[in-house]
């Protein structure tokens, strides 16, 4: 795909189209740091005067990201939920020179371009790009590596909708793919934001877990990730066996809610139940990131900085605050 034609400004995924044409433009090929840095000027120089905003983990969130890849459990893959344009799972693969990565993207265009990037970067036998919604995905990674028990989980990078990485995590534990002493790694905690998950990690006993604050990559707004490590004396876990065929409603109907895998939702006893506070600020954080990526209504620059300040504060009644500022620990 390397000629790609001119693409007008305002066509549907125009914006990713051109990002792989300036790839291929300004990058190196074979080198998939030269790719990411082609990916990170796209974001700061050509879409930065007008206001678009590139959602990629770039900057301080890339060294946050690099440096826990890099300690993550060597025995492990990395597994990737979120995958856009390939750039995170560049980087990953520069970090873990020797590690495999697996990751996952819902829009199919998406996966084409991530695939083109793994490919002109040199990387595309050490990541591979799956087609779906995580939610059906994970419970599947697992035949396409041998099945079951043949695909563990070292470390893990959620970049997907924020409300949907505690559901994700659970059912990661409930196939048993995480090994112990796993590494989580979770973006756009603030912005958007993913409350329901902070409710989880630091309500919970499970895991190790620490907020870290930065700048959003592109953009005069505070933003959050996550970092947390599986305990490695865990509750024990049975592991959710999941259909082979796809679910009828006559199946549903036949299953107590013990058995339906729809409906098993927490692994363990003892994880704390969201508030009804809690809960409210999800869902204003999924209405603010559907607006976000409308054709009609957009959010700027301001409303998301007003939005994570507002969304900050509300946390800090529930005792969630920021552990790390990124910004002068990693200098």
């Amino acid at each position: 795909m390397t000629d790609i034609p001119k693409v007008p400004v305002g066509k549907p995924y125009s914006k990713e189209l051109r990002l792989l044409k300036h790839v291929f433009e300004t990058a190196t090929k074979g080198d998939p740091v030269s790719v990411c840095n082609a990916i990170e000027s796209y974001g700061t120089d050509t879409l930065g005067p007008t206001s678009q905003w590139l959602k990629i983990a770039g900057d301080v969130k890339t060294l946050v990201l690099t440096n826990a890849v890099g300690a993550a459990h060597p025995r492990g893959a990395i597994l990737e939920v979120g995958c856009y344009c390939g750039y995170s799972s560049s980087r990953m693969a520069a970090a873990a020179p020797k590690g495999h990565i697996c990751t996952l993207e819902v829009d199919p265009v998406h996966v084409i371009v991530a695939r083109n990037v793994h490919l002109f970067g040199g990387i595309s036998d050490r990541v591979d790009v799956w087609t779906g919604h995580s939610k059906d995905l994970v419970a599947r990674i697992e035949g396409r590596y041998g099945g079951p028990g043949m695909f563990k989980v070292g470390a893990v990078f959620f970049d997907q909708k924020g409300s949907r990485y505690d559901e994700d995590l659970v059912n990661l534990e409930k196939q048993g793919m995480m090994l112990p002493g796993a590494l989580v790694v979770a973006d756009n905690v603030l912005k958007p934001g993913a409350p329901i998950w902070c409710w989880r990690l630091f309500k919970g006993v499970n895991y190790f877990s620490q907020i870290v604050s930065m700048n959003e990559f592109a953009m005069p707004s505070e933003d959050w990730m996550t970092l947390c490590i599986r305990r490695t004396e865990m509750p024990p876990v049975q592991r959710q066996e999941w259909p082979r065929k796809p679910l009828t409603e006559e199946d549903l109907a036949n299953m107590g809610d013990e058995t339906n895998p729809l409906k098993q939702r927490l692994p363990m006893e003892g994880l704390p139940v969201p508030t009804q506070e809690m809960k409210t600020m999800n869902w204003e954080c999924d209405r603010v990131r559907e607006r976000a990526f409308s054709a009609v209504r957009s959010v700027t620059f301001q409303e998301w900085s007003e939005f994570a300040a507002d969304l900050k504060k509300k946390m800090a009644d529930h005792d969630i605050v920021v552990t790390v500022d990124a910004t002068t620990a990693t200098g």
